[in-house]
Order: C-alpha cells, then sequence, then structure tokens
C-alpha cells in the first residue's frame, strides 16, 4: 500500500537498450506494478563473442501523489553478473523450455521460464 494513507502511485518503466526488450504496457496505477519484458530474437545478443553481453537494464519511475503533491523517485535495475550469465544461457540456446537447464553458477537445475517483473511501493 502506497504511505501514506489515501495516496496513489503511478509507474513508468523503461527498457534500457534494445537488448533489453519492449513493454507493452510500460505504464500503470496501483500500489502495485507487474510487467514482462518481451524481447524479439533479433533482438537477443547472440554473437557468441568471448564479451559478456551488457545487462538487461530498466528505469522505473515511481510517482506519489498525496493531498495534490507528487514525489517521483526513478530507480535502475540491472543484471548483475550471475544473471547475465543464465541469461547468456538461455539467448544461446543451451537450455529450451523443454529441458533441464544448468548454469556454471545455478545452485540447482531449473526449467527456464519468462522473466516476470514487478514493482512495488511499501
Amino acid at each position: 500500500m502506497a504511505e501514506p494513507e489515501g495516496a496513489s502511485a503511478t509507474w513508468e518503466v523503461k527498457p534500457i537498450g534494445d537488448h533489453s526488450g519492449k513493454i507493452a504496457k510500460p505504464t500503470g496505477t496501483g500500489n502495485r506494478f507487474d510487467y514482462t519484458p518481451e524481447v524479439t530474437n533479433a533482438q537477443r545478443p547472440i554473437t557468441a563473442s568471448r564479451k559478456p553481453n551488457p545487462p538487461v537494464q530498466y528505469s522505473i519511475k515511481a510517482t506519489i501523489t498525496h493531498e495534490g503533491k507528487s514525489h517521483e523517485i526513478t530507480e535502475i535495475v540491472t543484471q548483475d553478473e550471475r544473471d547475465i550469465i543464465r541469461q547468456e544461457y538461455v539467448d544461446q540456446r543451451m537450455c529450451g523450455a523443454a529441458s533441464r537447464c544448468t548454469s556454471p553458477t545455478a545452485r540447482t537445475s531449473r526449467r527456464p521460464r519468462a522473466p516476470t517483473c514487478a514493482a512495488t511501493t511499501s
């Protein structure tokens, strides 16, 4: 729930870089905003070079309005090195939707799934 009580929240999510995909519905309202990035094969960095892929990143802007006054905050969320390596395994098709995927840094094997991200206020 947005604080203080009675406040309202609006959200805007922007991918940073083509490799982060597109978001069909990049804005929303409420105390929680869920978004799922859509990345096409053409956007995936699958050059198989020795250079690490750039991290998937999003700029998330939240605007809280209460009693006619607005407060805005923008945060950048980014993959860390472990997540970049896992993403490269998916991008390079080293694991598929029907197979189990194990990356060098994974603690357990897991089935890959589409990323779902959520932004919330407390």
